[in-house]
């Protein structure tokens, strides 16, 4: 059973970017969330189900 995708989103300096699991980028499939994470501060990590 899948409830959801595993990711975590590195909230960087200039940006918000979010990988699988897998390490393989997945900002572009969470873009709302990626942008959403730009209101976080710099050095913010977040893992979490999608």
């Amino acid at each position: 059973m899948n409830d959801g995708d595993r990711a975590v989103l590195h909230r960087t300096a200039e940006t918000g970017r979010i990988h699988a699991r897998s390490g393989r980028e997945t900002t572009a499939a969470w873009m709302d969330i990626a942008v959403a994470g730009m209101q976080l501060p710099p050095g913010t990590v977040l893992d979490g189900v999608m």
